[in-house]
């Protein structure tokens, strides 16, 4: 069901998940456990958040990323700083993002298995394909969840007519069985 109510199509859904296990299997190659980077996919853009020690480690990862993906687009908000992440601070994370999901699966005309929604370190990440009126709703909401320090809208913009067009759903009323 979630497949058939996202707004990407079935083969770029695919190219997505074969793009972020390639991406994270690059990473974990080049660097083992020298990172602490999370990659986040979405209609070929790549997302990336983490801590990296060195704003030239920032830099080497996405232009490995770059070169050996191909992505559309890499929106690079890792910040380069010594201090990792505590482990309480990563159980926050989720939790933030299951609060943020299930707060926009109860809102109306907000496509949310259109988005995809990374949180790192209280700063929530929206990504997906929606209108300006979807992703200001989206972000409005996400920001009243407990516990979000700030919302980063990493959305593709559509038209409403695009939208349209996107949820048209094949007429099978047509159709006689037999």
């Amino acid at each position: 069901a979630s497949v058939w109510a996202d707004r990407r199509t079935v083969p770029i859904q695919t190219i997505d998940r074969s793009l972020q296990i390639e991406a994270q299997r690059t990473l974990h190659k080049h660097f083992s456990n020298d990172t602490n980077v999370e990659i986040s996919v979405f209609n070929r853009k790549i997302l990336l958040t983490g801590i990296v020690t060195t704003a030239s480690r920032k830099q080497e990862i996405e232009d490995l990323l770059r070169r050996d993906q191909n992505p559309r687009e890499i929106i690079n908000e890792i910040p380069a700083t010594q201090a990792l992440p505590k482990f309480t601070t990563q159980l926050s994370d989720a939790s933030i993002t299951s609060a943020v999901k299930t707060a926009l699966i109860a809102t109306r005309d907000v496509p949310s298995n259109s988005m995809r929604i990374t949180t790192y370190s209280g700063v929530v990440y929206l990504m997906g394909l929606v209108t300006e009126n979807e992703g200001k709703a989206a972000a409005h909401v996400a920001s009243g969840v407990l516990g979000v320090q700030s919302v980063v809208k990493v959305f593709e913009y559509i038209s409403e007519a695009d939208r349209q067009q996107i949820e048209k759903k094949p007429d099978v009323s047509n159709h006689t069985s037999y």
